[in-house]
């Protein structure tokens, strides 16, 4: 049914080393901070939604389902954990989209991980240039790690800012 290759294996657990080591330290380390909770959920959910999706999208059953129906809206499917995932964390902090632009950024950031697994599941098996399945799968897979890098980067700049402007501001005689 599922063969779990050491390659496959490689492919799955190294690029999620990252968002779970820093998007748990972001969850851990600033909890009390919606924004920063909200970057820490989008930078962990790979590590939820990219099991899910190898899972789909190397299984038997995938592959049968893709070749008898239209290959565009059998790519779609795999898009459903992420998406689904993504949809309940933007509807916890829907709140705070007006006060923080931050928030759509890293929320354009995650499309950007959706639009790239379609285009990898959709065009996975078809005769388009290999240099460009080569960087989709690079991509792919580098891009969790980097979402992540620069999550942590923000937030911890988020979190020194603010203790700056709370430690500047005077105190009420």
């Amino acid at each position: 049914m599922f063969d779990l290759r050491p390659d496959y294996f490689r492919l799955l657990v190294l690029p999620l080393l990252l968002p779970f080591v820093g998007g748990g330290f972001i969850l851990i380390r600033y909890w009390k901070d919606n924004v920063s909770r909200y970057i820490g959920m989008l930078s962990f959910k790979p590590v939820i939604a990219y099991p899910i999706w190898f899972f789909i999208s190397w299984s038997d059953w995938y592959n049968k389902v893709y070749d008898y129906h239209n290959p565009m809206l059998i790519a779609a499917f795999p898009l459903a954990p992420g998406i689904l995932l993504t949809l309940s964390i933007v509807f916890l902090f829907r709140h705070f989209f007006k006060v923080d632009k931050l928030m759509w950024l890293f929320l354009i950031g995650d499309i950007i991980r959706w639009v790239n697994t379609f285009v990898f599941s959709a065009f996975a098996d078809s005769d388009i240039v290999l240099d460009l399945l080569v960087f989709l799968v690079f991509f792919g897979l580098a891009f969790p790690s980097l979402y992540t890098i620069i999550a942590l980067d923000v937030v911890r700049k988020r979190a020194v800012s603010q203790n700056t402007a709370l430690e500047t501001k005077p105190t009420p005689s």
